[in-house]
């Protein structure tokens, strides 16, 4: 028993005194020889990349004048020199931003992240360079680009509504909580531009990431991006309308009241179902008085843009025959009006900012509007008040219905 302690103990000596035995960087020949060619060692950082518990080299060396490159060395296999297990040149026209090591790819081994700026003037835009090991071979599992358009930008003379930000460069989160970290690469901002405003305004509320993924050795792009929207939506407290089609009421039986049955009661204009509808009733229409429906929230709120889709959609042979709202009025608490013309969007006034108009998949020929409100919008209530249809092709019955209206703050 005490002789195979022994033989344990040498071992153990033995395997510590042969890692010890890896030459260190400056006494190897490779080092050497590289000093031979000029080369000038900007960086030289020492990290476990391929999981044999032997450190590798990460070197950042001027080569050239003003041209840099990555290099990865391994220790040989008589731990006496270090070999080239990947280089990396940063390209002309690019200048290196920062470079980092760390777990990307989530096999709890040090990966390089390199990250470069466009040094071209006409351009805005970051790079990523991502160097891994897999399995036994060191590669380069990611390089990606992020840019956006300058029509994007805003003139001196424009101003600019952000509803939220949009991280600009390629981020890196591990959203699914699974050790390796998604690539978001921003692909554009949702905005939506007014230039009949004075100054023109563009509202940036969301935007479109590209995301990939680490499989297999690679980071490899998703089919659907990451839609991000800034807009959170507004809960409604109560709805009342001026009127609610409803039906004659069936004969009553004998000491009980007939009560009529609504069709289209108010709260279907807020309830998440667009095959459902609020449509007010046309026998209780009071003279030189025009159909409204009131959303009333809980408290003051801070209104950003609301979404309102006219027309009926409870089947797909509903918009056609019934009447369409081509034109509304906005109101507020405070008393405060815009009138919403369909296709006029340049005559819009305070509280409104502008609109939009867009089509709905649902049925063909259904439409939204998207209505933005100026910055610092507050009020407890928004009322609007039918002042125009676009009669349907049902000339006996039809109905005008408000199918969903939406708020966001």
């Amino acid at each position: 028993m005490r002789y195979l302690s022994v033989l344990f103990l040498v071992s153990f000596l033995c395997q510590t005194l042969y890692a010890q035995e890896t030459v260190p960087l400056k006494s190897s020949s490779y080092y050497k020889e590289l000093m031979k060619k000029k080369a000038e060692i900007v960086s030289e950082d020492f990290t476990e990349m391929d999981g044999d518990n032997i450190k590798e080299v990460i070197l950042l060396l001027n080569r050239e004048k003003d041209k840099k490159s990555f290099i990865v060395l391994k220790a040989t296999d008589d731990k006496k020199n270090y070999q080239e297990m990947i280089e990396y040149k940063i390209k002309e026209g690019f200048t290196l931003e920062k470079y980092e090591i760390d777990d990307v790819t989530g096999d709890k081994r040090a990966d390089l992240l390199i990250w470069l700026r466009d040094e071209s003037p006409d351009e805005n835009g970051s790079h990523l360079i991502i160097i891994a090991s897999y399995g036994t071979v060191f590669k380069k599992v990611f390089e990606g680009s992020y840019y956006f358009s300058k029509s994007e930008a805003a003139s001196s003379a424009e101003k600019i509504i952000q509803y939220g930000e949009i991280k600009e460069g390629i981020n890196l989160v591990d959203e699914d909580k699974n050790g390796s970290k998604e690539i978001l690469v921003p692909r554009e901002k949702k905005l939506v531009y007014f230039g009949h405003t004075k100054p023109p305004v563009t509202v940036i509320y969301g935007g479109v990431y590209d995301i990939y993924r680490y499989k297999s050795g690679a980071f490899v792009k998703d089919e659907n991006p990451k839609v991000v929207n800034f807009l959170s939506p507004v809960k409604i407290k109560s709805v009342e309308a001026s009127s609610e089609l409803s039906e004659k009421p069936k004969k009553a039986k004998k000491g009980e009241k007939a009560e009529p049955e609504i069709l289209n009661p108010a709260k279907w204009a807020s309830d998440g179902n667009i095959g459902s509808s609020w449509s007010p009733d046309p026998s209780k229409a009071k003279k030189n008085s025009k159909e409204s429906i009131r959303f009333e929230f809980d408290g003051n709120q801070s209104i950003k843009a609301m979404i309102l889709i006219p027309g009926c959609m409870d089947t797909e042979d509903s918009w056609e025959p019934n009447n369409r709202i081509t034109a509304f009025s906005v109101r507020l608490s405070n008393g405060s009006e815009s009138q919403i013309v369909k296709g006029k969007y340049n005559t819009v006034s305070s509280p409104v900012l502008g609109v939009t108009e867009s089509a709905r998949a649902e049925t063909q020929g259904a439409f939204q509007y998207m209505v933005y409100f100026e910055e610092n919008t507050v009020t407890y209530s928004v009322e609007i008040l039918i002042d125009k249809v676009d009669k349907g092709s049902n000339k006996k019955n039809p109905r005008t219905c408000i199918s969903e209206v939406l708020f966001f703050q």
